[in-house]
């Protein structure tokens, strides 16, 4: 549906730019810096096409005291634009306008999809994480950094014998680190997955 064309390109969130979170009974948090990259591929540099304006911050007090403060503001993007707010214990020397601003900002991006999977529960669902993972193997993504290749290495060590030969073959094709590929092949022999032939 034409309709859920945004939603559809930014709804999937990559595993390593979440990171579970025990406080507060429990939750996925997602890395916000990512987010914001991802609505500047789409729409250019943050305050141009896309942002957050007429930003109203509100001290709410109890005997005097201020005890939380909330900001209200407009997020706008090249579609439209719509009210948002958001709210925190106030704790001085907290950096509390550069928290609400942040947590304003991906609130807003959530409601036009991104990190939907996230927000919708999938993330508590195991065979999800999997098939996730799986994903990103067979799309060949780069991984460059260490917490991006620890997701795969955790995932070449639980999954099955027969399918190890797969996955080597589509890791040997992507922009791997002399070390990472150390790693790759000292892996190899603990699973006993051969080593990879020509990539298909």
């Amino acid at each position: 549906m034409k309709n859920l064309e945004l939603w559809k390109k930014v709804d999937e969130t990559p595993i390593e730019y979440t990171k579970k979170v025990t406080s507060r009974g429990g939750f996925t948090a997602i890395n916000a810096t990512f987010q914001i990259k991802q609505a500047t591929e789409l729409w250019g540099p943050y305050g141009s096409n896309w942002g957050v304006k007429k930003l109203d911050w509100e001290y709410l007090q109890d005997n005097g005291k201020i005890v939380e403060v909330c900001l209200n503001a407009i997020f706008y993007y090249p579609n439209g634009e719509f009210e948002i707010s958001s709210c925190m214990v106030y704790k001085a020397g907290d950096d509390h306008r550069k928290k609400l601003l942040t947590d304003l900002t991906t609130k807003s991006l959530s409601k036009l999809g991104f990190a939907a999977d996230v927000f919708m529960g999938l993330y508590d669902d195991n065979k999800y994480i999997d098939e996730l993972k799986k994903k990103q193997v067979a799309n060949n993504t780069p991984y460059k950094t260490d917490a991006e290749f620890a997701v795969i290495i955790e995932w070449v060590k639980k999954a099955p014998l027969e399918t190890n030969a797969r996955i080597g073959v589509t890791l040997e094709k992507a922009k791997l680190t002399d070390a990472q590929k150390k790693q790759l092949e000292a892996l190899r022999i603990v699973t006993g997955a051969p080593e990879p032939t020509k990539p298909v």
